[in-house]
This record gives C-alpha cells, sequence and structure tokens, in this order.
C-alpha cells in the first residue's frame, strides 16, 4: 500500500510514491526483535537483541532466591533502541517508506506490577518455583481450571497471589497489573490496555464470558482494580508517547494498536483459524496448538492442556507446551564447547550432516529422555530426568545428535495425537513454523514419525508478522485477519514423510521413563498408557509385508 506526495523543486511540482511499513515488537524468552514488514509481509528491516542481556534481576524473599528475573526498566531501554534502529534503517532503506503502525507481541503470561507512579515494584513476575499449597487458591484447580483454562501451576497469577500473601508490605504498593507485553504498549502509548490473548495468558481470564475472573480474584489478596481494560487484538491506541518519538525518532503520526499473544499471533498471520488446522511453532519451547469453538473449557482431566482465547475473533485455542530447541541448543553447546559462535554452529552443522545418514538399525538401543527442563507433557512434572541411555563406545556425536531429535519428534507424535483426540477434529493441517525449521533434520524427522506431510513458511518470524498484521487492523490496511492472511506474499515448502517408523524403534523410547528417580509416578504412569495406545494404533495399521 502507498500513499503519494507532492512537493515543490526547481521546475515545479513532483509527485513520489511512499509505501507503507508496519512495525511488529516481539518480546520473546530468548531475543527482543523489531521488524518492518510491508502489507504484503516482505521484510524491510530486522533488529534484535538477546533477552538474556536484560535477566539481570533478582529476588530473595520468604527463603526462595531468584536470579535472572527480567527487568522491567531495562527492558523498556532495549524497545527503545529497538525502535531507534528500525526507524534509521527504514529511513536508510533505497525505496522511499513510511512507518504507519507498530504493536507489539511476545511471551504470553508473565506480568509486569505497577505502583501509583507507574513504576514496578517487582521484576517481571512469571512462573516462579512458589508452593501452590502456601497460596489462598490451593485445592481449586479443577474449578480454576474450569474457568480460566489454566492449572495452577501454569497460571502466573497464582505467583502474583502467592506475592500477595507472603511480601504483604511491597506487594501494598501495586496499584497496575499489566501481561508483559501490555507493559511495553502502555510505555509507547501511554495506554493501559491489554487483549483477551494476553490477559487468557495470565491465568486469570474468565474463558467463558471474556472478561477477567473476578470471582476468582477477589477470594485473593490480589485487587481487581489492578487490572487494565481488554479491547480486540488490532484496536488503535493513538501516537507513539513524546518521549518514545523523540528517543526513537518515530513519526508523530504513527499509530500503537493493542498486540497479542505470540504464538496466537504467529498462527492468525499464517491461517491457523479452524479447527483441525494445527500449528507446531519450534523455539526454545515447542508449542502444538489447534483453534476450536467449544462455549467452555475443554476438559482434558489429568492431562497438562491449556486452553487460550485466540487473537482471531470468536476462537479459542488448545495448547500443549514442551521443551523443544531448548535442548537442542543445550546439546549444542555441550558437543561444541570452546568454540566461538560461528564455529560452533559450524561444528553443529557438521554434526547434523552426519546424524542425518543414520538409519533407524543404527540407533537402536540408544535414547535420549528429553526431560533435563523437567516435563510439560502430558502433565508437568518440575524434576529435571534426562537421560541418555544405551550409550556405548561406537556411539559418537552424530548418534546423540539423532537420538535427541528422534526423542523430540517421538514426543511431538504423542502430543499431536492426545491433542487431536482431545478436540475431536480431524487434522486437515500442520504448520511447522519458528527458528527451529532452520534444522532440516528435526522437521523431516517430525514428518517421518507424524507420518503427515508438514507446511513451513519461508518467514521465521511469524509472531512479530502477525503484531504487524494487528498494526495494519488498526489503521485499515486489512479488514479483518482472513484477508490479511491472503494478502501475504510467504512463500510454502511441504516436508513429506518417508517410511513410517519401526514399531520396534517406536517401543524403544517408554523406556525413558524405566530409570528416572525424580520422575513424578503419575505422570510416568499417564505417559506409558499414551505410549501404549500409540503402538497399539500403529501395529493395527501397519501395512503388512509381501506375502503375509
Amino acid at each position: 500500500m502507498r500513499r503519494t506526495f507532492s512537493y515543490y523543486c526547481i521546475g515545479g511540482w513532483v509527485n513520489t510514491s511512499v509505501e507503507m511499513v508496519l512495525i511488529g515488537l516481539d518480546i520473546g524468552n530468548t531475543s527482543l526483535k523489531a521488524l518492518a514488514f510491508t502489507p504484503s509481509g516482505r521484510i524491510v528491516a530486522r533488529v534484535s537483541q538477546p533477552t538474556q542481556r536484560i535477566k539481570t534481576a533478582e529476588m530473595h524473599i520468604h527463603g526462595m532466591h531468584l536470579t535472572g528475573l527480567l527487568e522491567p526498566r531495562l527492558l523498556l531501554e532495549v524497545v527503545q533502541d529497538l525502535l531507534s534502529q528500525i526507524q534509521r534503517r527504514v529511513g536508510q532503506a533505497e525505496t522511499p517508506y513510511e512507518i504507519r503502525a507498530v504493536a507489539v507481541t511476545g511471551m504470553g503470561g508473565p506480568m509486569v506490577a505497577l505502583d501509583q507512579n507507574d513504576n514496578p515494584v517487582y521484576p517481571v513476575i512469571g512462573l516462579w518455583p512458589i508452593d501452590i499449597h502456601e497460596t489462598a487458591l490451593d485445592g481449586s484447580d479443577q474449578t480454576f481450571y474450569e474457568v480460566t483454562g489454566y492449572h495452577l501451576h501454569n497460571s502466573p497469577f497464582v505467583t502474583m497471589v502467592w506475592l500477595a500473601q507472603h511480601d504483604p508490605a511491597r506487594f501494598a504498593r501495586v496499584k497496575g497489573i499489566l501481561p508483559v507485553v501490555s507493559y511495553v504498549t502502555f510505555a509507547l502509548s501511554g495506554m493501559k490496555a491489554s487483549d483477551p490473548s494476553m490477559a487468557s495468558g495470565t491465568g486469570i481470564w474468565d474463558q467463558g464470558c471474556g472478561k477477567w475472573a473476578r470471582q476468582i480474584i477477589q477470594s485473593t489478596p490480589v485487587r481487581f482494580d489492578c487490572f487494565p481494560v481488554v479491547s480486540p487484538a488490532g484496536t488503535a491506541l493513538g501516537p507513539p508517547s513524546q518521549q518514545f518519538q523523540e528517543s526513537t525518532g518515530l513519526p508523530s503520526d504513527t499509530l500503537v494498536a493493542v498486540g497479542g499473544h505470540d504464538y496466537l499471533c504467529a498462527a492468525g498471520a499464517l491461517g491457523i483459524t479452524k479447527p483441525g488446522m494445527v500449528l507446531n511453532m519450534l523455539g526454545t519451547y515447542e508449542i502444538f496448538a489447534t483453534p476450536h469453538h467449544s462455549a467452555s473449557v475443554v476438559q482434558p482431566s489429568e492431562l497438562d492442556l491449556i486452553d487460550d482465547t485466540h487473537v482471531y475473533p470468536h476462537t479459542r485455542s488448545l495448547m500443549f507446551q514442551v521443551i523443544g530447541g531448548g535442548h537442542l541448543e543445550w546439546l549444542r553447546r555441550l558437543l561444541t564447547g570452546g568454540l566461538d559462535e560461528s564455529a560452533s554452529m559450524a561444528q553443529w552443522i557438521r554434526i547434523l550432516d552426519g546424524a542425518a545418514r543414520m538409519r533407524d538399525d543404527d540407533m537402536v538401543d540408544l535414547v535420549f529422555a528429553p526431560f533435563l527442563f523437567g516435563r510439560f507433557f502430558p502433565e508437568r512434572c518440575i524434576h529435571p530426568h534426562g537421560a541418555l541411555l544405551g550409550l556405548s563406545d561406537r556411539h559418537g556425536p552424530e548418534h546423540v545428535s539423532r537420538a535427541m531429535i528422534d526423542a523430540l519428534s517421538y514426543v511431538s507424535m504423542e502430543a499431536l495425537k492426545t491433542l487431536t483426540a482431545v478436540s475431536g477434529e480431524e487434522v486437515t493441517k500442520i504448520v511447522v513454523s519458528g527458528g527451529g525449521t532452520q534444522n532440516r533434520l528435526w522437521v523431516q524427522r517430525k514428518a517421518d514419525f507424524l507420518q503427515t506431510a508438514l507446511q513451513v513458511p519461508d518467514v521465521m518470524d511469524t509472531s512479530a508478522l502477525g503484531a504487524a498484521i494487528l498494526a495494519g487492523l488498526a489503521v485499515g490496511v486489512y479488514s479483518d485477519w482472513d484477508q490479511a492472511a491472503a494478502a501475504l506474499d510467504i512463500n510454502w515448502a511441504e516436508i513429506t514423510p518417508k517410511d513410517p517408523i519401526d514399531p520396534r524403534y517406536l517401543d524403544q523410547f517408554i523406556r525413558w521413563d524405566d530409570v528416572s528417580p525424580n520422575a513424578c509416578a503419575h505422570t510416568v504412569d499417564l505417559s506409558r498408557r499414551i505410549a501404549h495406545e500409540i503402538l497399539v494404533s500403529n501395529e493395527a495399521t501397519r501395512i503388512p509385508p509381501t506375502g503375509a
């Protein structure tokens, strides 16, 4: 979309055409990014910084010492720097561009508690390792889930309740509570606003009536009036604050819009908005999500399933989350220790090339248990119990890497089959997105285990693209999500599965629960039941060999 301007020079009036760009700002757990997109989704400029640089805050409270927490003030400094850089790069482009609007996306759940002067009272508050039994919500998990779509241990709001009870003097200063994305949006626009997807991510949103869960909040020491106004994602808020205009160079007629939860912004941008469609995001965390239209929270009984509100109107999303790329990043650093980043990546690529040449027969009896950070599926078990089983002197880095990738692919198979069983919808499409798609072996093995073709877009920063779409909705570039997704010029690759995984190879993954001293017994039992159902199903549908 272009706008035409006229200016006078010697010889007469001249018309010039300026193309509009939309800014998507992504507050991620791994990196902080700002991207400028044209309305067709083409990237004009991209800047980023590691989130680790601002994880400098500490908390010592109630016998618990936490380090590496995100510092809210530093976050705003980085956001200011990113927007300043993106403004300069857009201005330096050969083609004339005009920044028209900006919206923020990012991690769902973490919140910022503000005092009466809008200064942070604590570091960014997320899923801290608190004892749920020490909160006013203890014993209410089933009721809590039926209202919010979150179990107590998945809800950052429960951390907020814990703070209110165990740090009452300091918590008394809290006058406002904003999701971290809304906190950045507030700094940009001066408006305290959230959208339903970010409100849902805090774990205290009433999914049935589409409002903050007043009755639950009022049963705790947290004040209901601390929470912000909630408006649809893509609602226009106004121009950037004077401070951000001066510090970043953003034009005064730039519009700030209400943003949304990162994985749901990605789903909207990629058209994952109908039941039966599945989004699989590969990052530090791996997400499986599918839209649904149920009028009430879907009941997963024992499963650690999250039921979120989508950015797409009148839609919700069922989601499983596991640690995916976090395991691979750990292994890369372990196997390439001592090398600088460039050399480490080069060596890692060589290892993965070797791993890709392995056959299932080469991997017999070598199993990696991908639980270095605890478990998130089929239910949460906070105890780390990763293991490498069957290791011998014939194995090298390629075997270990293949074992890890196959283990992650097997967990993906369990998660997808369970997700579709709960939703009751036949899978019509699986889209794989995120930085992990650069690992071609991981994507291919995922297709092999799932025995389903995977659709991979050529855009990795899909959450930021979704935020840019929200910015475009605010200024009327797009009429709705469907029209926006249709306007994007995205190239797609299809990754087709190779031969089915031999059931004997699948069977060995159940072994990782045989030597897990820290594993939660109920989690192990539930995992084995899911594995058994998969093995029986695969054996029943397996085509017998010729002559059988």
